[in-house]
């Protein structure tokens, strides 16, 4: 029996609530979607219906971008990234109260990466749809507001559905359009435009948010009063009456059975606080706020040339600990270089590795600290080990986390590494910490190359002052310096995207094409290689 509060405040309970399966709609949508797909496209969705982790979203995205290398546009990843990485947070959450099909995580995922993939296959409706998406993911529910809330709520579980439900449907729309032909679509983009074709699912979207808002009020009320009814239970279950046989039979079966669901709800509410509080204890620092920042610069097909560098190979395809220490002078690109490497090893990665990174901001104070920077890369690496722990495993490893230091977090991070697994951590912009910071980091790297448990592979952008500090103890086995020939195709191909990109926005005017070589000349000797 769930328990419900009206709008008046009131507390209700309903039978209907719990006995309903939440996911109803959300695996009708899903039926549908695959009718929609063609044999080509239902092998597509198969082959894409995976349960996602927290590195599935730059995987996706990194394959994407990889698929689309030729042309001159400019990362689509830092559009997609906040709607898929919510949509993978509520994987993990639906798989904790679906009952009707186990799969329905995996299929969600399935059939957004499959209609995104299928309208990469059209430029023009491709750059729609991943705007569209963009926009999405601004008001897209998070973990951070239903994260411990969900639990035993069945209204909020419902309105998440539902919620997820549009957006399949959203999906199979996009899906039917891209199959139009060109012709077709330039008819109908005449009478009856993107916007307007795609508006009642998102306004139906907004609708469905405002109901989500709503349960999440609800939802601590209803946690608040289960956890009354339970105590007010057990202590009914521990008083003198306990011992009267009599007392214990008149007490159904359904009283113990509702008891025993609120534990279960009680339990993984406070898993889902110890989680967050873990994550926070480790690092305060958004690792994928600043790479979306730096990727947003790349332009397709620039800071390609590291990864087919001798000395990257070596270093990724060696089976021992070793670092890779990547360095160039002020300007010459190292961040948007390591932004790149973020997507090739996740799109490069086999099913075990795991790539975590960090990019230290002057404007981001947290992230020149040394324990924030160790405790970003600990909290990513062992996401896994995090969102798989048992309650009493949480319960040990948020007492240990609350107060570790730098040094304590790297000996934590060590003891908790897999055997056989290759772990690639990224790191840029640690010139702009300061000296005792960095004397920490180069502690840090030491004792983390020294571990006996998994492989690790460092990777870090540096300026070429830095090595005296940085690398005290932990030398670099492989070194790449940037030189300004290495710089200057991709500096013709930024200019070249630049200037389409002004042309396109009317930010820019030219009678005469003609003028356009002269122009890229003139910025490429401007820019002196930076």
């Amino acid at each position: 029996m769930a328990l419900q509060l009206s709008r008046n405040g009131k507390q209700r309970q309903t039978v209907a609530d719990s006995a309903e399966d939440p996911t109803q709609c959300l695996t009708k949508a899903l039926a549908k979607f695959k009718d929609v797909l063609t044999a080509e496209q239902k092998k597509q969705f198969e082959d894409s219906t995976t349960v996602p982790d927290a590195g599935s979203v730059l995987l996706f995205v990194a394959q994407l971008d990889a698929e689309n290398s030729s042309k001159t546009r400019r990362s689509i990843a830092p559009r997609l990234c906040t709607f898929l990485t919510a949509t993978q947070q509520f994987a993990d959450a639906v798989d904790t109260f679906v009952s009707s099909n186990p799969q329905t995580a995996a299929l969600i995922w399935g059939g957004i990466k499959t209609a995104i993939t299928v309208a990469s296959n059209v430029a023009s409706y491709f750059d729609k749809v991943t705007n569209m998406i963009m926009d999405i993911g601004r008001i897209c529910p998070t973990i951070q507001q239903f994260g411990q809330l969900y639990h035993g709520h069945v209204g909020l579980q419902r309105a998440l559905c539902a919620y997820y439900a549009i957006i399949i449907e959203l999906c199979s729309k996009v899906i039917e359009v891209s199959r139009r032909g060109s012709a077709l679509q330039t008819v109908s983009s005449i009478w009856n435009p993107f916007e307007s074709e795609f508006k009642p699912f998102l306004e139906r979207l907004t609708s469905s948010i405002t109901q989500i808002t709503w349960q999440v009020s609800l939802a601590p009320q209803q946690a608040a009063q289960e956890a009354k009814l339970l105590l007010e239970y057990e202590s009914k279950e521990n008083s003198s009456f306990r011992s009267s046989t009599l007392d214990r039979l008149k007490r159904s079966a359904h009283q113990q059975e509702e008891a025993r669901q609120w534990r279960i709800n009680q339990t993984k509410r406070e898993n889902a606080h110890l989680k967050i509080k873990i994550r926070e204890n480790f690092s305060p620092v958004d690792h994928m706020k600043s790479w979306k920042l730096f990727v947003k610069q790349r332009v397709q097909s620039t800071a390609e040339w590291l990864v087919h560098e001798d000395a990257f190979i070596a270093w990724k395809s060696s089976a021992e600990t070793s670092i890779l220490w990547v360095c160039g002078t002020l300007g010459t690109g190292k961040t948007i270089l390591m932004s790149n490497v973020v997507s090739f090893l996740h799109s490069s990665r086999h099913g075990n590795d795991v790539v975590a990174h960090i990019f230290c901001q002057a404007g981001t104070e947290l992230s020149l600290l040394a324990r924030n920077i160790v405790g970003s890369i600990c909290r990513q690496l062992l996401d896994l080990l995090i969102e798989e722990s048992s309650h009493q495993e949480l319960l040990s490893i948020q007492s240990e986390s609350e107060m570790m230091d730098t040094m304590e977090t790297v000996k934590f991070l060590i003891s908790r590494l897999v055997m056989g697994r290759t772990y690639y951590i990224v790191l840029d912009g640690l010139d702009e910490c300061e000296p005792a910071q960095i004397l920490e980091l180069a502690r840090s790297l030491e004792l983390t190359t020294q571990g006996k448990v998994g492989t690790l592979k460092i990777i870090c952008a540096t300026r070429p002052d830095l090595e005296k500090d940085l690398f005290k103890r932990a030398r670099p086995r492989y070194r790449v310096t940037i030189h300004k020939e290495k710089l200057v195709l991709d500096m013709d191909r930024y200019i070249a995207a630049t200037l389409e990109d002004c042309l396109e926005k009317g930010l820019l005017e030219i009678e005469d094409p003609a003028i356009v070589p002269t122009i890229v000349d003139t910025l490429r000797d401007g820019s002196q290689g930076m």
